[in-house]
């Protein structure tokens, strides 16, 4: 992604695009990360990829206690507020996602 947030739903219309300017008939689409910031509206999106013909995985990336996001130019990811972010890994959703469209989930480890 060429920036930081979270809108997994446009990036999976994105991705849907693409598949389908190269004409392809199925499609195999995988996302990799810690969570969903739109729970409903991705499984929507993930749902509509099924019914085109497009599978899509999850490659779970994280832990379940979290760990603060460390930025290049030092220090950690901060909210609007200020509070140090500390991302977890939502394994319930990211799995209804894979479900939804078809796919699997998958957490990373060492």
């Amino acid at each position: 992604m060429p920036g930081q947030g979270s809108q997994l739903t446009k990036a999976l219309q994105l991705a849907d695009e693409l598949l389908s300017r190269a004409k392809a008939v199925g499609g195999e689409i995988i996302v990799i990360g810690d969570g969903v910031a739109q729970p409903k509206r991705a499984v929507e999106a993930a749902q509509s990829l099924a019914r085109r013909g497009r599978t899509l995985s999850v490659l779970g990336v994280g832990t379940l206690i979290g760990s603060p996001v460390p930025l290049l130019r030092g220090g950690f990811l901060k909210d609007v507020d200020g509070t140090i972010v500390v991302p977890k890994l939502e394994v319930e959703n990211l799995t209804a996602l894979a479900h939804a469209g078809g796919g699997r989930y998958v957490s990373m480890t060492a």
